[in-house]
């Protein structure tokens, strides 16, 4: 498979290259010059000097991080499963998700004003500059995604011998370093974003009845800067983490539960994840553009359009694959049906569940959401009993919202359970994240367009163009709430891959009858509530100040005079920065110091309790504060052009309009701050646990917990002797005994071979441990003074 990793590395880099040269076109198209030249520039400007800033603080995690990885594997027991140069690998994937973001963010602010330049002209091709732009991010964030991972592989392809211990390790550290940076943007940008729009709502609409984007309104500015920084930076890294975490829990699953199989079959295997994805990437990229020429279908009908062609073109990519690479071979594990079926279309199977998973749930999330369907509408209804109604409606339209997905995940687990075993699960995981790309422009394609928006309403272009642009900002809002549907998704199959393999790793015997699991459920359900109120209360501090800021610009300027005022936008961006900078270290430190210090203090067990908590509350809670706050915001939009309530014409100037403006500063912390958190909560989470877990886990100590599964899946029985107590350091003979570092030598007929520790051969009487089976295949340990021999045999045919 080293061409094929070659090609992929390659293509991925001319398409890393075609995106900087699409943004110098982009940039050099002229524009107007005035108010929007005037209003683009500060947007980007405050922009880049946010994530200057962030980029400047997370440079001390990002150095104290490294130094404690590097510090773990040099000592006896993390040597023996982190590189020694481990730490490099969770910088380079640190890096790669600040450039995505930064690649976004650069991209969004050339586009909005190219947006509203087009909107000049017709609706159709403001959306398609839009649109444009949202593929193009979508390009530069997934190929930077899959440039990265495939670097990794060919890094072992041409200079390691074989995929050791190490390579699981080395991606896990690439993931968490992605994860990490993923999770300071997304707070960050989420408590910016928020906090701005929070303060120019809430004096500029409701009490100085200006109209949304009013340029004279002091937080209008930095109301658009929060669109890019949060919603394009942030998402951004957001979605490269979903997308790395995804390829590499399925490379980790594999390396887990398939350890000896023959090394051709083995890399083919551990391949097809990236391999896959790089190929639904590539027929995403061709729809996108397809459609931009395709001018006989509605700008509202486009999205659902091309999600329905990708989700048939990925199915076709994934059988042509998984029978083009992997064998037909039957012994493979199965979790109980279909038994005698080939492995190939098992692995399909459970690709395409999670391709259907991702459509399903993308279906439901625009039910919920967009303001053509009940539940918006009834939403509209409540709004005429006042603000109380709105906010108690929307609640509960957001926890409704969580039964068809949850039902969805659950009933999708189990039968890729029973298909292929827990290996099952990280394909479907794989097949979820192959939307990614498509999701990723339709995501990006809100604030581009809501910014473009802003920039028509601050230059005073006209109602006419407006209109366009609020029929772009409507779509956006829609199209933005089914990206954080995806995320979600995609995140609960992301951490289910990773747990099953990581309890597997381990092999710790998972009981819901121990004291301290249960207590890990009780806590763990608890930290996705503690950081939801953090992450909002720091929004609620930095509204209150940009609130009081604003408020103090206005005073003494009577309404008839507000045309002539001055604002001061700068002030308004440098307190949304400080206080986003302040909001994210509390919440960051929660979700990363949690599961360290539960392991140190309470061991695995409490661990395992904790990262099932966690996961039981982040999904009902990403679920229902995104749909919710998505819900409110369409239904404010809707206000536009005048909503019809029970035959009654309501408009922005009626107390109805004022009731939704209130669910809707409440909803935007939900949908944009903590809502998107969840998912980054449960994928950072249980990859800590994987790095930190071996190294603090002192309940495997013993012998007879050492298990292995021969070529045929034959289970060979767990070694004990209970006359000898072996009270030896355990990764003394688990590196041994595990079968890790010889595996991938095994040919397809037969082997014998043998893995050497340090030992003294000069002793007596050596222990053997021997199992043998029907079949002719053997494994045998034999014990010296300073450590032990392995030796095995097994017949492939």
């Amino acid at each position: 498979m080293l061409a094929s990793i070659i090609f992929i590395s390659s293509i991925s880099l001319v398409l890393m290259l075609y995106v900087c040269y699409s943004y110098k076109s982009l940039v050099k198209i002229n524009v107007s010059y005035g108010v929007m030249k005037f209003v683009s520039d500060k947007i980007a400007s405050g922009a880049d000097t946010f994530l200057k800033c962030l980029h400047t603080n997370l440079l001390f995690f990002l150095l104290l991080a490294s130094i404690l990885i590097l510090l773990v594997s040099c000592t006896g027991i993390g040597s023996r499963y982190i590189d020694k140069f481990g730490f490099l690998y969770f910088i380079f994937g640190a890096l790669i998700s600040i450039l995505a973001g930064f690649i976004g963010m650069k991209i969004s602010t050339r586009s909005n004003i190219l947006t509203a330049e087009e909107a000049k002209n017709n609706l159709r091709s403001a959306f398609n500059v839009a649109f444009n732009s949202g593929s193009l991010i979508g390009v530069g964030i997934v190929f930077l995604g899959i440039l990265g991972i495939s670097l990794i592989y060919l890094y072992y392809y041409l200079f390691c011998p074989y995929f050791g211990c190490f390579f699981k390790t080395n991606i896990i550290l690439f993931a968490l370093g992605v994860e990490n940076v993923a999770l300071f943007c997304r707070v960050a940008g989420g408590i910016f974003t928020k906090s701005a729009d929070i303060g120019a709502d809430l004096v500029g609409k409701l009490e100085k009845n200006i109209p949304e984007d009013d340029i004279k309104n002091p937080a209008v500015i930095a109301d658009n800067v929060g669109d890019n920084v949060g919603d394009i930076a942030g998402m951004g890294s957001d979605l490269l983490g979903s997308l790395v975490s995804a390829i590499v829990g399925c490379v980790f699953s594999f390396i887990v539960f398939f350890n000896n199989i023959d090394i051709f079959t083995f890399y083919n295997l551990i391949s097809f994840p990236l391999l896959f994805c790089f190929c639904s990437f590539i027929s995403s990229f061709i729809i996108n553009k397809l459609f931009l020429n395709v001018r006989s279908i509605a700008v509202t009908d486009v999205f659902r359009f091309t999600s329905v062609l990708t989700f048939i073109l990925n199915s076709i990519i994934a059988f042509s694959i998984s029978n083009f690479i992997l064998p037909c071979y039957t012994r493979f594990y199965s979790g109980g049906l279909f038994l005698n079926m080939c492995f190939n279309t098992k692995v399909f199977y459970c690709v395409f569940i999670g391709l259907l998973v991702s459509f399903i749930v993308g279906v439901i999330t625009r039910y919920f959401t967009d303001n053509k369907y009940s539940p918006v509408r009834n939403l509209l209804e409540s709004s005429k009993g006042g603000a109380s109604t709105n906010v108690l409606a929307g609640i509960c339209l957001g926890y409704k919202s969580t039964v068809i997905p949850i039902i969805l995940y659950s009933f999708s687990i189990l039968i890729a359970y029973n298909i292929l075993g827990f290996c099952g699960i990280s394909l479907v995981a794989i097949g979820v994240i192959s939307n990614a790309m498509n999701d990723l422009s339709i995501d990006s394609f809100g604030p581009i367009s809501d910014n473009a928006g802003g920039i028509v309403e601050m230059s005073k272009c006209g109602d006419e163009i407006r209109e366009n642009t609020d029929v772009l900002d409507s779509l956006g809002n829609t199209t933005a709430a089914t990206g954080k549907g995806f995320t979600i998704t995609s995140s609960v199959f992301v951490f289910m891959s990773l747990f099953t393999a990581f309890i597997s790793f381990l092999g710790s015997n998972f009981n819901i009858n121990n004291v301290y699991v249960v207590v890990g459920l009780v806590i763990g359900a608890m930290i996705p509530y503690l950081f939801s109120s953090i992450v909002i209360e720091s929004v609620n501090v930095s509204a209150l100040d940009i609130v009081n800021e604003v408020r103090s610009q206005f005073k003494g300027v009577k309404e008839e005079n507000i045309a002539d005022m001055n604002p001061d936008y700068d002030k308004c961006i440098k307190i949304s920065t400080t206080s986003a900078i302040k909001g994210m270290i509390l919440p960051g430190a929660l979700i990363i110091l949690c599961p360290i210090l539960v392991t140190f203090f309470f061991g695995v067990n409490m661990l395992i309790g904790l990262l099932v908590g966690i996961l039981l509350s982040s999904i009902i809670l990403g679920i229902s504060q995104s749909n919710s706050g998505g819900a409110w915001d369409n239904a404010k939009k809707s206000f536009e052009h005048g909503v019809i309530i029970d035959g009654e014409n309501y408009s922005k100037k009626s107390d109805v309009y004022k009731n939704v403006v209130v669910g809707d500063t409440i909803g935007d912390p939900l949908k944009d701050t903590s809502g998107p958190s969840m998912n980054i909560i449960l994928k950072l989470t249980i990859l800590i646990s994987i790095v930190i877990a071996p190294f603090l886990y002192t309940g495997l100590n013993k012998y007879s917990n050492i298990e292995n599964r021969s070529n045929k899946n034959i289970n060979v029985n767990d070694y004990n002797d209970d006359d000898e107590d072996i009270d030896e350091d355990y990764f003394d003979y688990y590196d041994s005994f595990s079968n890790k570092y010889f595996k991938n030598f095994q040919d397809s007929f037969n082997n014998n071979m043998k893995y050497f520790t340090n030992f003294d051969t000069d002793i007596d009487k050596p222990i053997v441990y021997e199992d043998k089976d029907d079949y002719g295949n053997y494994e045998k340990l034999t014990k010296y003074k300073n450590g032990y021999e392995y030796e095995s045999f097994f017949h492939n045919n």
